[in-house]
C-alpha cells in the first residue's frame, strides 16, 4: 500500500488493522472479516461513551486512567486512534505548506502517545516527503498502551510497506518526580508531540505544569525542533 495520499480505501485498510488487533487480543484468533460479537461491541460502546464524555460533559470529574483496562484501549482504538491520526496529519501537512517540515534523519518523540496515531501520522508524512526517520519513541504511563502501541507499530509497517524503525515504548507518568530524568536521557528530538497531553496535567501543581514544558521546549528539542501541542479542553499552561 503506498501512501501517497490518505484515500478512503487506505483509510479502512488501517481501520482493519484495528478491528483484527482487538480481534485476536480478545480470542487469541486471526480476524478474517466476520462481524464482531456483539457483547464486544456493547462494551467498545460503552467505554468509548464513557472515555468521550470524560473530556466534555464530565470534565470536571476527570480522573485519568481510560486506558488502564483492556476494554479502555479498545474502545480507544476503534473511536479516537485514526481520528487522532487524521488530525495530526492534517497539522503536518499544514508544517510542510508553510516550509517547516524538518530536514535530516528525524527522530520523533510522541509525549503521552496511548496507541502512538500521532506517530502513525509523522511517519505517513515522512513517507510521503522521503524522509528518513532515525529514532521513534513514545511515552506513556500506561504499561499496556505502551505495549498495544509497539504491536500495532509493526501491523503498521507491514501495511504500509514502510522501512520504519521499531518504535521505543517508554513509561513515564508525570505523576512521578523522576520522570523529567526519564525525558532527559532521551536526548534532543525534531519533532515532539503532545496529543491531549494538558487533559492529565490539570491535577498537577502549577509549577511542576511549567517546568514540564520548560524540559521539552529547552532540553528536548534540536536546534530547529518542533513542539506540537493540542489538547481537547485547552488550557495553557503558564509560561508557554
Amino acid at each position: 500500500m503506498e501512501f501517497t495520499s490518505l484515500s478512503a480505501a487506505d483509510f479502512a485498510g488501517l481501520e482493519r488493522e484495528l478491528v483484527g488487533f482487538i480481534f485476536e487480543r480478545s480470542w487469541g484468533t486471526t480476524w478474517r472479516g466476520e462481524n464482531i460479537p456483539k457483547d464486544l461491541f456493547r462494551s467498545v460502546v460503552a467505554h468509548a461513551r464513557k472515555i468521550s464524555d470524560s473530556f466534555t460533559v464530565a470534565r470536571r470529574d476527570f480522573k485519568g486512567g481510560y486506558l488502564r483496562t483492556k476494554e479502555g484501549r479498545s474502545a480507544y482504538l476503534l473511536y479516537f486512534h485514526l481520528a487522532n491520526m487524521v488530525r495530526t496529519k492534517a497539522a503536518l501537512d499544514e508544517l510542510r505548506k508553510r516550509n517547516l517540515w524538518p530536514s535530516g534523519r528525524l527522530r520523533i518523540l510522541d509525549i503521552g502517545c496511548a496507541s502512538a496515531p500521532s506517530l502513525w501520522a509523522a511517519a505517513l508524512s515522512a513517507k510521503e516527503t522521503g524522509s528518513e526517520i532515525e529514532y521513534l519513541v513514545g511515552t506513556d504511563q500506561e504499561i499496556g498502551s505502551l505495549r498495544d502501541a509497539e504491536a500495532l507499530w509493526e501491523r503498521f509497517r507491514k501495511k504500509t510497506g514502510g522501512s520504519f524503525p521499531n518504535l521505543k515504548g517508554v513509561r513515564a507518568d508525570f505523576f512521578d518526580p523522576r520522570t523529567p530524568d526519564t525525558l532527559r536521557r532521551l536526548g534532543r528530538f525534531d519533532l515532539i508531540f503532545c496529543s491531549n497531553v494538558l487533559n492529565e496535567l490539570d491535577p498537577l501543581p502549577e509549577a511542576r505544569r511549567k517546568m514540564l514544558f520548560q524540559l521539552i521546549v529547552s532540553e528536548m528539542l534540536t536546534e530547529q525542533g518542533l513542539l506540537l501541542l493540542w489538547n481537547r479542553h485547552f488550557k495553557r499552561p503558564p509560561g508557554v
